[in-house]
């Protein structure tokens, strides 16, 4: 009876430790994300490979991350958090948002203006390339359980990407 006890024990030692180890394949901190068209550039360019990594840390402002969208895995910049407010600007029948404008709008008799405001729990992502981009101001807010992590390799976003000086 004892040696039958210490072969089980064994035997459940051994398969649960490969379990495990097949298990942690499928949970790896880490994931390999794909940039998919030019809604990131030109800070991230088309089929760019970058690290992401899995995370329950707080989002900043900024930070690039990949996300489960409606319309599929995506690689967005998080650009409102929740209790942030956006302003948006009815233009025909569609509301934008006002940061797609690059100007803060101003109340007129000529233009509707609202402001919304992120709800707790959800996050409001862009592409840096705001005119290639399906992004929040296409689809809306973001669950926050369907961010799945930040870029290992972040860079900053730069509207004006070019040298200045070269105008000159």
């Amino acid at each position: 009876m004892i040696l039958s006890d210490f072969l089980h024990t064994k035997y459940l030692l051994k398969f649960g430790g490969l379990a495990l180890l097949v298990g942690g394949m499928f949970a790896q901190p880490y994931r390999v994300v794909v940039v998919q068209g030019n809604s990131m550039v030109p800070t991230y360019s088309d089929k760019s490979i970058h690290l992401a990594r899995r995370t329950q840390s707080d989002l900043y402002r900024g930070e690039v991350i990949v996300v489960q969208s409606p319309v599929g895995t995506l690689v967005k910049r998080v650009a409102y958090l929740p209790g942030d407010t956006i302003d948006q600007v009815k233009m025909g029948s569609t509301w934008v948002d006002a940061v797609n404008l690059y100007v803060k709008p101003r109340r007129s008799a000529h233009l509707q203006v609202r402001t919304y405001t992120v709800l707790p729990g959800q996050v409001y992502v862009l592409g840096d390339n705001r005119s290639r981009s399906v992004d929040s101001s296409t689809f809306g807010t973001i669950d926050i359980n369907d961010v799945w992590g930040p870029l290992v390799d972040q860079k900053p976003y730069d509207p004006m990407p070019y040298d200045s000086n070269r105008w000159m």
